[in-house]
């Protein structure tokens, strides 16, 4: 054998591996192609978002009020200093600017994730650099499965929606991936993770109850550490960690309880079962498997089956390949901590079908069921983590294939979840010069001087359109959505026109 023959079977093990990485990077390349196809078609979106009535009330009960305005609302009805803070900023820029700045607002609500998540993935980066594209998939993905719900409208691209549950999905994702990718938690990414959880619980009632309950966990077992230590590992945190985040979400709970909970001015649903907590306990536990599921309003038993299943299927078994493939191995301590989040993401879902059912009669509202659907999804992703670990030590599977394999489950769960509603935001496409004609013409007719407000259908369900019918309507024959237009722009009626053809 000579030497040059050595040399060349030496090398084929070298262009093996070269080729695996090749194609790694070619898998992740388009991986991060079709993620950024989803956010820039969806994205655009954000430019015919919508206002309903709640934004005409609030707007014109901060034009008249002010700072008092926003205090008592915060200490009233709603407590969310987060969300109300932001809308009030908001709504005196509109009344500043003579202008909606409707798109301008949902950009910057969309972007308030994208600066931690930078400074996140930076940590991570510089703590173990292989994990950062698949860190970041993994964050880039799991908001587009929301993204894909049938109501995700009320969410991303509702003004008063946006503020409230944007902020809410966005921070407790920040704690699941600082908990999932971020081995030692030094003392910025610990400041960022209970600043997270500060945020989610004084954005929504949704996030005050995550928040509890997880925080609530973990200074349980911090207390009760002396006796679990024998049994079983302690998550790495101390009760002052979590003593912020706690106090935050037991004061937007009681100021809910205090001021809205059980209020019968919001009963529009079953009378027999709102108010009544064991008919509402009953309707939950009928309801939150299905939606566990992932079950969505479809048209057919196929697409319930086959749309919302299988794509948390494929995605809790994608982070899990992946991450075993990578070698991320969780310690018991942060296992406990990965499983005390996915209790508490449960629990907060239970939690928030509970009180629609005993607030409202039904289960209500679209946006809730995004949230619920948020939080099921995050609840598989901290499991299949922690799963993650068993894998690798089960078997060798620290693998650039595996790797590979498991992120291409990932972005399948996203193809497959946005099947079904991709018909809509094609519509939303089609109709988007009309409706940002009409959003114009609506805004403009309501600053003239004439005592009737001319207002034109929008003809999108999907970006939003309120629930209202052609016809001419003085003060006396609206409803709380109209009633509330006619208060804002100070008309005396409103012509309700079919939408532009």
């Amino acid at each position: 054998m000579t030497l040059d023959t050595f040399g060349s079977l030496r090398s084929k093990p070298i262009r093996r591996t070269s080729n695996r990485t090749a194609y790694g990077v070619a898998i992740y390349s388009m991986a991060m192609l079709a993620m950024l196809y989803f956010y820039y078609h969806y994205a655009l979106l954000t430019a015919i978002g919508h206002w309903e009535g709640d934004e005409f009330a609030t707007s014109l009960e901060y034009m008249q009020g002010g700072w008092p305005a926003l205090l008592a609302r915060i200490t009233n009805w709603s407590p969310r200093p987060f969300s109300e803070s932001l809308l009030f900023a908001y709504f005196r820029a509109v009344e500043l600017s003579g202008r909606q700045l409707i798109a301008p607002f949902l950009y910057v609500v969309w972007a308030i994730f994208l600066i931690p998540l930078a400074l996140l993935l930076y940590q991570i980066k510089h703590d173990n650099p292989q994990r950062t594209p698949f860190a970041f998939i993994c964050a880039l993905s799991t908001p587009l499965l929301f993204l894909t719900h049938p109501y995700a409208y009320d969410v991303f691209f509702w003004v008063q929606g946006a503020a409230a549950y944007l902020p809410t999905l966005f921070a407790i994702l920040l704690v699941l991936i600082t908990l999932s990718f971020v081995d030692t938690l030094t003392t910025f990414t610990r400041t960022l993770l209970i600043s997270a959880l500060v945020v989610a619980a004084f954005s929504s009632e949704l996030g005050a109850f995550f928040v509890v309950i997880f925080s609530g966990l973990i200074i349980a077992q911090s207390i009760l550490a002396p006796i679990l230590r024998r049994f079983l590992p302690v998550a790495e945190f101390k009760i002052s960690h979590m003593t912020s985040p706690f106090v935050a979400g037991c004061s937007v709970i009681f100021g809910m309880y205090a001021h809205r909970f059980g209020d019968k001015n919001e009963i529009f649903g079953n009378k027999n079962i709102a108010q009544h907590f064991y008919a509402s306990i009953l309707s939950t536990l009928q309801t939150f498997p299905l939606e566990f599921t992932g079950a969505r309003p479809v048209s057919s038993f196929l697409e319930l089956i086959v749309y919302g299943p299988l794509a948390k299927i494929f995605f809790a078994i994608g982070i899990a390949i992946g991450a075993a493939a990578l070698g991320i191995t969780v310690s018991r301590s942060r296992g406990v901590a990965l499983l005390a989040f996915a209790a508490a993401a449960l629990g907060a879902a239970f939690l928030s079908t509970f009180a629609s059912f005993y607030q409202f009669g039904e289960n209500c509202c679209g946006r809730h069921q995004v949230m619920r659907e948020g939080y099921d999804t995050m609840a598989l992703f901290a499991v299949a983590i922690v799963a993650s670990s068993l894998l690798i030590r089960a078997a060798a599977f620290r693998s650039k294939i595996l790797e590979c394999l498991g992120l291409i489950f990932v972005v399948s769960a996203v193809l497959v979840a946005s099947v079904p509603n991709w018909p809509n935001v094609k519509r939303s496409y089609e109709r988007f010069a009309k409706i940002r004609a009409t959003m114009a013409s609506n805004w403009q007719a309501g600053r003239l001087d004439s005592p009737r407000l001319v207002y034109f259908l929008r003809g999108d369900s999907y970006s939003g359109d309120p629930s209202l019918h052609p016809g001419i309507y003085a003060r006396s024959d609206v409803n709380l959505v109209t009633g509330r237009m006619l208060d804002y722009f100070h008309k005396s009626e409103i012509e309700i026109v079919p939408p532009l053809q």
